[in-house]
């Protein structure tokens, strides 16, 4: 699927939506380590667990009124919505699993796998998706053979969120207080593209 097409359903979907950030609620225990690559500290894995664990605290009725939306503007069918909500919520609880276990060279592959996916998922309200973004630079920071090689990985992260950002402004939304960071980032990116 195409970046402005998952944007453009995921916009639809959240349309003017404010829910504040929870608390993630999931199991605490850690697995044996498997050895990676990349390493975050214990900050940053408590980080990446909050992250993902948000995008599957969102409340049922938002999902089911999501659903209704998008189901609405594709025909009146959202099963492909939910379907996609459903596969969705299983990666990412694969993904706090593989936090867990200090996996973090096979989080970030099925996150970049699987990232489109979870650009439409009802939990990608704009915090979530710039801590997602954020959790993405922590590990390409560790992975990227160079600054042009961060800034290559990080430019479609950056562009997707800038995009959600201008899109809920037209939406009636005041600008979010991390838009001219992002925006920033997202020039250089552009600039090392060259």
């Amino acid at each position: 699927m195409c970046y402005a097409v998952a944007f453009l359903a995921m916009a639809m979907v959240l349309g003017a939506c404010s829910e504040k950030k929870g608390q993630a609620s999931v199991n605490n225990e850690v697995s044996e380590p498997v050895k990676s690559k990349i390493q975050l500290n214990a900050e940053d894995s408590a980080f990446a667990v909050d992250v993902l664990g948000r995008y599957l605290n969102v409340s049922q009725a938002f999902a089911d009124s999501a659903a209704a939306t998008t189901g609405a503007l594709n025909g009146g069918s959202a099963e492909g919505y939910l379907a996609n909500k459903v596969h969705v919520d299983s990666v990412l609880h694969s993904c706090i699993d593989m936090v867990k276990q200090r996996n973090y060279d096979g989080l970030l592959s099925m996150l970049e796998k699987e990232r489109t996916n979870i650009y439409v998922h009802p939990g990608n309200l704009i915090d979530n998706e710039i801590d997602l973004g954020i959790l993405f630079g922590r590990m390409y920071n560790q992975v990227a053979g160079s600054e042009d090689d961060f800034y290559k990985r990080m430019l479609p992260i950056y562009e997707f969120t800038v995009t959600h950002m201008d899109m809920l402004v037209k939406m009636g939304n005041e600008r979010h207080p991390d838009y001219e960071v992002i925006k920033g980032y997202y020039e250089v990116a552009k600039a090392h593209e060259k």
